[in-house]
């Protein structure tokens, strides 16, 4: 909208027509009303070079902005124009120019893999260290992208290589999110810091590197000397996101990690080790392989559960049998005074009731409220299990600590008339 003549003879190239105009005094610079543009932005976008030398000559303004904040030599570095961009930067174009995002042309012409127009850029002294609204830089662009020419030369030139952005992303944080090998090993090569860690989760580039399933990209960085016992804001490390993102090479990549030297039994913020999360999610071969190198599978977390309780707490079985094979302890209590078959009680899971009772659970432990296993299966209306229980010889005189309820009591106050049945024959 707002288009004048002097406007469509620049955009279409029509050099007479626009050397008539100027003779006739049009205004050069006059913008169009809703985008701003000059007719020199308009001789620009359609490389219209011999316009674009009209335009210069009859005073055409080179830093004129549009809307958006973007001059000619943006569009000319956007598309990569290298003979357009000569002739701006000849006749004085400002090459560090900011559109309303603060991109320069140099961050345009990165964006875009636009090689020459990155290296004329440069020769005119464009500054790579500009930060836009979102503190990206140059480099942040070239390794989004995965562009190893372009990163190489802008590191070349003396970018700097260790700046966060808003998101506290690093150029090396970038490239690893979007698995950039080349551009990671170039980084790493240059000696970023590769521990610098994202702002509202914390987490590292191993730590992203892992979330994503980047094997190859996680081997780079445990050789560059990448942390990984660095804690992110959830508490994790590197190992503790190996174990339980089960992706399809999480074992390569604990593997990994272990060579490095990692603590198998490193805690996160609740107490909780690499085994806690394999046993609670029921991963069965990461569980095998953790206890074959020696995991502590008695480790408590900070309400001292160990990997025992939370398999069976879970209903994992399978990774419930593959602990008692590796001989959890049974009759551990956390917090609570619980041993794991309160929660398989609890449950009304009878598979691991049987198989905690064959291996030797205590079966009256009572937990801080005075509640037997026997209590909590009432409680929960696990009529399998209460029998299972009385079969094995459990105690139905316990009594709860506040109330003085035996497991009678409760199943006649609840109204469960086929445990009450179960109770009675007892």
């Amino acid at each position: 909208a707002g288009l004048c003549p002097i406007h469509l003879a620049s955009y279409r190239g029509h050099t007479y027509m626009l050397q008539f105009l100027i003779e006739a005094k049009c205004d050069v610079n006059h913008t169009t009303g809703t985008l701003r543009r000059t007719a020199l932005h308009f001789a620009v976008q359609s490389h219209k070079m011999a316009c674009i030398l009209l335009l210069i000559a009859a005073g055409a303004k080179l830093d004129a902005k549009d809307t958006f904040g973007n001059s000619p030599c943006h569009y000319a570095a956007d598309d990569g124009y290298c003979q357009i961009l000569e002739v701006l930067i000849r006749r004085g174009v400002n090459v560090n120019s900011q559109d309303i995002t603060s991109k320069t042309p140099l961050m345009k012409a990165v964006r875009n893999n636009k090689t020459d127009a990155v290296l004329r850029l440069l020769r005119a002294s464009a500054d790579l260290n500009i930060t836009d609204r979102n503190c990206d830089m140059a480099l942040h662009y070239a390794a989004r992208n995965g562009c190893v020419d372009i990163s190489d030369i802008l590191l070349s030139a003396g970018s700097l290589i260790d700046v966060q952005n808003y998101w506290g992303r690093s150029p090396l944080m970038e490239a690893v999110c979007y698995n950039h090998k080349e551009v990671v090993q170039l980084l790493l090569s240059s000696s970023c810091d590769v521990n610098r860690r994202e702002f509202k989760t914390g987490d590292t580039a191993l730590h992203i590197a892992i979330k994503r399933n980047y094997t190859r990209v996680v081997e780079l960085l445990l050789a560059a000397g990448s942390r990984h016992d660095v804690y992110n804001h959830q508490g994790e490390t590197a190992v503790h996101d190996a174990v339980a993102g089960n992706k399809t090479d999480i074992t390569w990549l604990l593997l990994l990690l272990v060579t490095a030297r990692a603590n198998l039994d490193v805690r996160d913020v609740f107490g909780n080790t690499p085994c806690h999360y394999a046993a609670m999610l029921g991963l069965q071969d990461m569980l095998d392989m953790m206890i074959r190198m020696g995991t502590q599978v008695n480790s408590q977390d900070i309400s001292a559960k160990t990997p025992l309780m939370k398999a069976v707490r879970n209903n994992k079985s399978e990774a419930t049998l593959r602990l008692i094979r590796a001989n959890a302890n049974l009759n551990i209590a956390d917090s609570n005074n619980e041993v794991a078959l309160h929660f398989a009680a609890r449950n009304g899971n009878l598979e691991t009731v049987d198989a905690l009772l064959s291996s030797g659970s205590l079966i009256d432990v009572q937990n801080l409220w005075g509640r037997s296993p026997l209590m909590e299966a009432v409680c929960y209306n696990n009529r399998d299990v209460v029998r299972r229980l009385l079969a094995a010889g459990c105690d139905l005189s316990r009594r709860e600590s506040k109330s003085g309820h035996t497991a009678l009591h409760i199943a006649f106050i609840k109204k469960y008339l086929r445990v009450l049945e179960e109770l009675l024959r007892y």
